[in-house]
């Protein structure tokens, strides 16, 4: 009968030879499932990085150890039940493909190594190719790949420094152009009798002339009084001045120009 020193032993080493334990502050076994990398990054521009990695053959082996260690107990091998064969057998008859899934893992592995040891910075995902690269039956595994970092600079001196913050004051007629604003998108027209100012809306009917030609006409036009009235090919300036009091049926007179683009070339430019 085992006594409780020896029960606390028993439990000790198993905890210690457990996949999943937590080595003790300087303890050796964390260190090793950290992969020997060999990283070496030339900076191409600002933001690009080419980097090249090189994994050690003690990974490599260690990782083929392991995933055979794992195979053991269920490869099936002809003559064999299953669990059962010689592990040289397991080794031969499944090399390929434990290769690639161990490429492909220790791919993943040094990627996210990399990363936690802020080797760079990257904004992009790096530029690899799996096809390309290749676990070798000797020496080290290497790859290489083109990544965009955040570009590195000096942080110029900051504090201390004094701006001149804009100030807008805002007056009468800034409130009042807003508002007319807010009015033209949300609000409804509505019969007025006294004769029109600027900023009112009139419906007129349009006659443009060159000399005793009509050139085209548009009846009822819902047009807002302003400085400027343009249309398609050209514009009326002073067009709030020119329907400054009209009423209602009264004839107003003036004068339109044309663009240089204008669909009638005899026309373009033309007053």
């Amino acid at each position: 009968m085992a006594t409780t020193e020896d029960d606390e032993t028993g439990a000790a080493a198993i905890t210690a030879e457990g996949a999943d334990s937590t080595p003790a502050e300087g303890d050796e076994s964390a260190e090793e499932k950290k992969l020997h990398l060999e990283v070496n990054i030339d900076a191409r521009s600002a933001c690009e990085r080419h980097v090249t990695v090189s994994i050690s053959r003690e990974d490599i082996d260690r990782y083929y150890n392991d995933a055979y260690s794992e195979m053991m107990g269920k490869a099936v091998v002809p003559g064999f039940r299953a669990g059962r064969a010689p592990r040289k057998l397991v080794e031969l008859r499944f090399r390929k493909d434990v290769g690639d899934q161990i490429k492909n893992t220790l791919l993943m592995d040094s990627l996210t190594q990399l990363s936690e040891e802020g080797k760079f910075s990257p904004i992009s995902e790096p530029d690899i190719d799996p096809l390309a690269i290749s676990l070798p039956d000797e020496g080290p595994m290497k790859f290489e790949f083109n990544i965009e970092v955040r570009p590195e600079f000096d942080l110029p001196q900051w504090k201390g420094l004094k701006i001149n913050r804009p100030v807008r004051e805002f007056t009468d007629k800034d409130i009042e152009r807003q508002m007319k604003e807010i009015l033209a998108r949300h609000g409804r027209l509505v019969p007025h009798d006294g004769p029109a100012e600027a900023g009112d809306y009139v419906t007129v009917n349009l006659r443009f002339k060159d000399g005793e030609n009509v050139i085209s006409e548009f009846k009822e036009q819902v047009l807002n009084v302003r400085a400027v009235l343009s249309f398609r090919d050209g514009k009326i300036e002073g067009f709030d001045k020119l329907m400054q009091g009209a009423a209602a049926g009264e004839r107003r007179t003036g004068q339109a120009r044309l663009t240089e683009d204008a669909p009638n070339e005899t026309l373009r430019g033309k007053m």
